[in-house]
């Protein structure tokens, strides 16, 4: 299964956060989200029928754009 950890820079408070991983855990393939609240980072693990673009494009529709980490 994919996992990729992601930054959040415009989540800043806890109903932002609430919001994307609402968004996520909607995904059919999203197995597993952790949230780092302090250094606004996400940990995702999906399978398919759900794709990384998939996720970008769920919680970037919701006015938060993930940057992967460097």
């Amino acid at each position: 299964m994919p996992v990729k950890t992601a930054h959040f820079p415009t989540a800043v408070s806890e109903e932002d956060f609430e919001i994307i991983e609402n968004a996520l855990r909607q995904l059919p393939g999203v197995r597993h989200v952790d949230m780092q609240r302090a250094t606004k980072e996400v940990t995702i693990e999906w399978e398919d029928p759900t794709s990384w673009r998939d996720i970008e494009r769920a919680v970037s529709d919701l006015g938060y754009v993930p940057a992967s980490e460097p």
